[in-house]
C-alpha cells in the first residue's frame, strides 16, 4: 500500500494439511486482514488446495466457502504449487465459477511458461472457448544469486513485448529476518516498473480489462 499499488491476495478456504492451516482464511486474523484488503480496493482470490486441482466439485466448494467468509465474490484463482493439468483444468475452473486463473508458471524458475507475456482466453480440450482468462505467472520469490539481474531481465522482456507478468510474492518473504533481501527485491521491482510507466493492478482486474478491451 505504501507504494500505491493494489494487488491480489490468495486465501485458502478449506483446511487440508498443516501448511494450509497456517494460511487459511478460516483463521480470524487472516480473515480480518483479507476483509480489510477488499474494503481498501484489493482483490482476494482463491488459493486452491492440492486436492481441488483435479476435483471440480471441491474447487467450487472452496470458492463458495471463501465467498461466504469474506461476504464478497471470488472469481480469481491460483492453484497451490501451480498445479495445472492442461485444458481440462480450465474446464473445471470455469465450471466452478472462476473468470480468471493464474496457475500457469514454473515453481523453480522465473520464465514465460506459456510462451507469451499476454493474458489469453482459455479453451476446453475440444477447442471450445471458455469464459476464463489466463494471466500466467511469470515471476516468483524463488530467486537466484542475483535478484537484481532477474528483475531487470523480466522488465527488459516486458519493455520489448509491451506485455504483462503476474508476480507471486508469498507473505513470508516480507520477513526480513528469515528471508533477507526478498522484500527489497519486490519493492525494487515495483519501483522500476512504475518508472517504466507500467500499470500495476490485481490480476482479476487485468483479466477484466483484457476481456472488455477485446469484446
Amino acid at each position: 500500500a505504501a507504494e500505491g499499488v493494489r494487488s491480489t491476495f490468495f486465501g485458502v478456504s478449506i483446511l487440508d494439511g498443516d501448511w494450509e492451516v497456517r494460511v487459511s482464511a478460516a483463521r480470524e486474523p487472516v480473515l480480518s486482514a483479507l476483509k480489510e484488503s477488499v474494503r481498501g480496493g484489493w482483490e482476494v482470490g482463491l488459493h486452491g488446495s492440492n486436492a481441488s486441482a483435479s476435483d471440480g466439485a471441491r474447487l467450487r466448494t472452496e470458492r463458495e466457502r471463501l465467498e461466504e467468509a469474506l461476504g464478497s465474490g471470488v472469481t480469481t484463482l491460483r492453484q497451490h504449487n501451480l498445479r495445472w493439468e492442461g485444458p481440462s483444468s480450465w474446464v473445471r475452473q470455469s465450471e466452478a465459477g472462476f473468470l480468471c486463473d493464474s496457475s500457469i508458471g514454473f515453481n523453480e524458475a522465473n520464465a514465460f511458461r506459456s510462451g507469451t507475456s499476454f493474458p489469453f482466453p482459455a479453451f476446453s480440450p475440444e477447442g471450445r472457448r471458455l469464459d476464463l482468462i489466463e494471466v500466467p505467472e511469470v515471476f516468483m520469490d524463488k530467486l537466484g544469486p542475483d535478484p537484481a539481474a532477474e528483475v531487470e531481465h523480466l522488465l527488459s522482456r516486458l519493455r520489448r513485448s509491451g506485455g504483462c507478468a503476474s508476480v507471486n510474492w508469498h507473505e513470508r518473504s516480507f520477513c526480513r529476518e528469515d528471508f533477507p533481501g526478498k522484500a527489497e527485491t519486490y519493492l525494487a521491482l515495483l519501483r522500476k516498473a512504475r518508472a517504466d510507466g507500467a500499470w500495476m493492478a490485481p490480476v482479476g482486474e487485468i483479466a477484466r480489462w483484457w476481456r472488455e478491451s477485446r469484446a
